[in-house]
């Protein structure tokens, strides 16, 4: 009962009461959804596609993020700004909540669960249902605003679409696939990386863990490699859809990872430290 309370009084303080915070991702869909149906009607301009596409096209097209990037003179590197803003929207939501109440309330919150464990937990399962929301509520806008421009609502993707704007690749993935590589590993692998932060965040500073976290997005960018964990979040790096990218499979072996690492850390670093 003592866990609920906390996790009662997280919801309500980190999540209700921040809201507005939230903007962020229905912005990234309103703009991503705009740009899609502009490809969508030049598609269908042109033939190549004889549909208004579904909600899953707007989806897939909005958190893809960039193909590999290879590192040439006469290649030009831009970082991928919708993905950026997505991932980094997130991670400021997050960003100070925890340390706050740790330093106004720790003591206290400590006295009353009886359990510095408890408080600890409390903030981890904060940050998943923190991410989750934010992931819905893109969804929901992305999809909501798609039916407006005449999608259907159906969470198949179609291949005309994807494989004219985003990979010839996925043509030859199944709707499962596509759900593991576009939903499942970067929700799990944003979890992931939002417990780090929450983490760092206690040892050192919120705004210390959110530069790294930054910057280590930038880095997923440049290289495509399985300790730059930004990279699973873009479907577009994923194996399935090209020789260069990462296992879908090591990718939710690793969030695992980091989930459960991080967790342990967190709980073995409140029960020790001093509270003013």
């Amino acid at each position: 009962m003592r866990f609920l309370r906390l996790v009662r009084r997280d919801v309500s303080l980190g999540i209700i009461r921040r809201l507005g915070v939230m903007i962020i991702p229905l912005i990234v869909a309103a703009v991503q959804v705009k740009n899609v149906h502009r490809l969508i009607e030049s598609l269908l301009e042109y033939e190549q596609m004889h549909t208004h596409g579904t909600i899953a096209d707007y989806y897939l097209y909005a958190v893809s993020g960039m193909q590999v990037f290879h590192f040439d003179p006469r290649e030009y590197f831009t970082i991928p700004i919708f993905w950026f803003v997505f991932q980094i929207g997130i991670s400021y939501f997050i960003a100070y909540y925890a340390k706050d109440d740790f330093v106004q309330g720790g003591r206290n919150l400590f006295i009353a669960s009886k359990s510095r464990s408890l408080w600890w937990f409390s903030k981890a399962l904060w940050v998943a249902l923190s991410v989750a929301v934010y992931y819905a509520a893109m969804i929901l806008f992305t999809g909501i605003s798609a039916v407006f421009y005449g999608a259907e609502v159906s969470f198949r993707f179609t291949q005309d679409f994807v494989c004219q704007t985003l990979s010839y690749n996925a043509a030859y993935l199944t709707d499962r696939d596509m759900f593991l590589i576009a939903l499942v590993i970067p929700l799990l692998m944003t979890i992931a990386v939002c417990l780090f932060q929450l983490l760092l965040s206690l040892i050192l500073s919120p705004v210390i863990s959110f530069a790294i976290v930054s910057a280590g997005y930038v880095l997923s960018a440049y290289y495509t490699a399985w300790f730059f964990v930004g990279n699973y979040t873009m479907w577009l790096r994923s194996s399935y859809v090209t020789e260069e990218g990462l296992s879908p499979y090591g990718g939710l072996v690793l969030a695992a990872g980091i989930i459960m690492l991080t967790v342990t850390a967190g709980k073995m670093y409140i029960d020790d430290v001093d509270v003013i």
